[in-house]
C-alpha cells in the first residue's frame, strides 16, 4: 500500500499501490511518442523556457509522471525538481514544443501527501485504486463550489496530484526511474527534509469529488492527456 511510517520529512515513502487495470492490460510503448523522443530533448526545450535558475536554483532530477487534476483528468506531465521547486512541464512529444509550465515553490507549500485515491460512496465513476502523490500549497476548504464544478479552473485548485506515467507499467520501462512516482517522490521527500521550516508530509486517502465522471473516463480512456500515435493520428 502506499502509506509511510511518519509524518517528517525525513521518512521514506514505501512503494505506492499499483494500478490494476494498466497491470493487467499495459498499454502498448510503442503508442507513446515519448518512448520514441529523446528524453533530453524534451528537458532541453522545456528547462530553458520553464525554469529560471535565480528562481528555482539547480535542476536535481527530471521526471515524466501523469498529472491528474481536480475533475479526475489525466495529463502528461515533464516534472523537473529543482532546489527550490516543483515545475511542471506540458511538452507535446508529437511536435516537440513546450505548450505551458507550473511552478510550485516550496516555499509555498503546505503538505506532501501519499496515499491512494479514493471516489465518494455513490459516485458512479470507475474506481481508481491505486497510488498518488499530492501537493498542496493553499487551503482546499477555501475553494468556491464554482471554482470545484469548474473544469477549467484547475489553476484555482491549491492543490495538485502526481501518478506513475502509464508507460512504468511497460517492460522495459517499468525499471526507468523517470516514470517511477516512487522515485520523484522519495527525491522530492529528501529535497524538502532539510528545509526550515518543515513542509508537513503525511499518509492519508487522497479524494477525488467524483459523482458521474463520465467526461473523466471518456477523456482518459481515450489518452486525450498523453503524446500519443492513435491509429495514425497523431496528437
Amino acid at each position: 500500500q502506499s502509506e509511510m511510517s511518519s509524518n517528517s520529512p525525513n521518512s521514506s515513502p514505501s512503494k505506492s499501490t499499483l494500478d490494476a487495470n494498466l497491470l493487467n492490460f499495459p498499454p502498448r510503448r510503442e503508442r507513446f511518442f515519448v518512448a520514441m523522443v529523446p528524453l533530453q530533448e524534451a528537458v532541453e526545450a522545456c528547462q530553458r523556457l520553464a525554469v529560471s535558475p535565480d528562481t528555482d536554483g539547480q535542476v536535481l532530477s527530471s521526471f515524466v509522471l501523469t498529472e491528474t487534476d481536480h475533475w479526475g483528468n489525466n495529463y502528461e506531465k515533464l516534472v523537473f525538481l529543482t532546489e527550490r521547486s516543483v515545475v511542471l512541464s506540458k511538452f507535446d512529444f508529437v511536435t516537440r514544443r513546450h505548450r505551458h509550465s507550473r511552478r510550485l515553490l516550496f516555499s509555498d507549500l503546505t503538505k506532501v501527501a501519499l496515499g491512494d485515491l479514493t471516489l465518494p460512496a455513490r459516485s458512479l465513476a470507475p474506481m481508481r485504486c491505486h497510488g498518488a502523490l499530492r501537493l498542496f500549497w493553499g487551503e482546499p476548504s477555501r475553494v468556491g463550489v464554482g471554482q470545484t464544478w469548474n473544469p477549467f479552473s484547475s489553476v484555482a485548485i491549491p492543490y495538485t496530484t502526481l501518478a506513475h506515467h502509464p508507460l512504468h507499467y511497460c517492460e522495459p520501462e517499468a525499471k526507468n526511474p523517470v516514470y517511477d512516482l516512487d522515485c520523484f517522490a522519495s527525491s522530492l521527500i529528501g529535497t524538502l527534509a532539510d528545509r526550515v521550516p518543515q513542509v508537513q508530509v503525511v499518509s492519508e486517502p487522497l479524494p477525488l469529488n467524483l459523482y458521474h465522471g463520465i467526461s473523466s473516463t471518456v477523456f482518459n480512456q481515450s489518452w486525450l492527456g498523453y503524446s500519443k500515435d492513435r491509429n495514425g493520428a497523431s496528437f
